[in-house]
């Protein structure tokens, strides 16, 4: 690891590097919710320039953002606003980012970490999973197992079924 920040000249230019490369989406907002920092990640999710995004008010954001049952976040509701509140991290809130002048539609995890002040900062830390496709094959497998369902329960005969100990259930 000495030879790894040598090249990259520092501590933080090794601590830095490694933001930018994660595939993780990374955002670092202050205590009045402005943005500090965030990764390059972010952008490719969010299907959105950074700059566009710091432009975007707690309303804009509640306008393109969804909880899983399909209602909109609501401002003071979103895992870094709750955190900071708390003072306690929020682990995994799926949201899904849905636009409909274009169509973009991404579903993430989103987790987020408050920094304590005694390290020198008020802030919370915010990391973003794409969890699309996970998201997409779970409705998919659901679909599916309530067209069969469906057809198990209208058939006009008996089934029967064993298990893998040759028990009929």
């Amino acid at each position: 690891m000495a030879d790894d920040t040598r090249q990259l000249g520092s501590p933080a230019g090794l601590y830095q590097y490694l933001f930018e490369q994660m595939d993780v989406g990374v955002i670092v907002r202050d205590k009045d919710n402005r943005i500090l920092n965030a990764n390059s990640a972010v952008e490719d999710m969010l299907d959105c320039p950074m700059e566009d995004y710091r432009k975007l008010s707690m309303s804009d954001l509640s306008d393109i953002c969804f909880s899983e049952n399909g209602e909109n976040i609501e401002d003071g509701r979103f895992p870094h606003q709750i955190a900071l509140a708390t003072n306690a991290a929020v682990r995994n809130m799926v949201v899904n980012i849905r636009r409909s002048e274009d169509g973009f539609s991404r579903w993430l995890a989103l987790s987020s970490f408050p920094v304590s002040e005694e390290i020198g900062a008020s802030a919370v830390i915010t990391t973003f999973v794409d969890i699309t496709e996970k998201y997409r094959s779970g409705e998919s497998l659901r679909k599916n197992k309530e067209f069969l369902q469906l057809i198990l329960d209208n058939i006009p005969q008996h089934i029967f079924w064993k298990d893998t100990d040759c028990i009929y259930q």
